[in-house]
């Protein structure tokens, strides 16, 4: 049953790329769907599964809302920011991806995210002088997602626990 979750949720994450990188939408449908598969594949979801889901949305919202304030002072006018800046599929990724972390390791892939996804438009998306300026930031975020658990398969990463974190700080 594990593994026929867990091949279902990679072919959802490679198509939720696909229609990202080309298209800079993705269907709404595949989010829920995502979100559903990784819980049924968990193992346990525990008190420390919530708390870790909750301090990262709380993550997610405080970024989107810093964000915000940030656009609207600059504009010296209020900025909804997912109409100019981000899409709507991206901070709802984000959102899925905040049941998946641990918190340090959900900043950690935040910030790996974000890298990723700059570097993958400066090299790619320039290079073929595609006419809208948009980073398919769910999309990359999605295959990243995507080797993360992978390698979390082969490696036992630890994604939703602390462990592999602290023991990388202890030395």
């Amino acid at each position: 049953m594990f593994w026929i979750a867990f091949t279902s949720l990679m072919v959802l994450l490679v198509i939720l790329a696909y229609q990202d990188i080309k298209s800079r939408e993705i269907s709404w449908w595949l989010l829920p769907l995502i979100l559903i598969i990784h819980l049924i594949s968990q193992a346990k979801i525990d008190h420390n599964f919530w708390q870790n889901t909750l301090l990262n949305l709380g993550f997610v919202l405080l970024n989107w809302t810093l964000v915000s304030i940030y656009f609207s002072m600059k504009k010296k006018k209020f900025v909804n920011i997912i109409d100019s800046h981000l899409g709507l599929g991206d901070l709802l990724f984000l959102v899925v991806c905040a049941f998946v972390f641990s918190v340090p390791n959900f900043l950690f892939f935040l910030c790996l995210g974000f890298s990723t996804a700059l570097l993958f438009y400066v090299l790619y998306l320039k290079r073929i002088k595609r006419k809208e300026e948009s980073i398919p930031l769910a999309g990359v975020m999605a295959l990243l997602l995507a080797l993360i658990l992978v390698l979390d398969q082969f490696y036992a990463l630890q994604l939703a626990d602390n462990s592999l974190f602290i023991k990388y700080l202890q030395g």
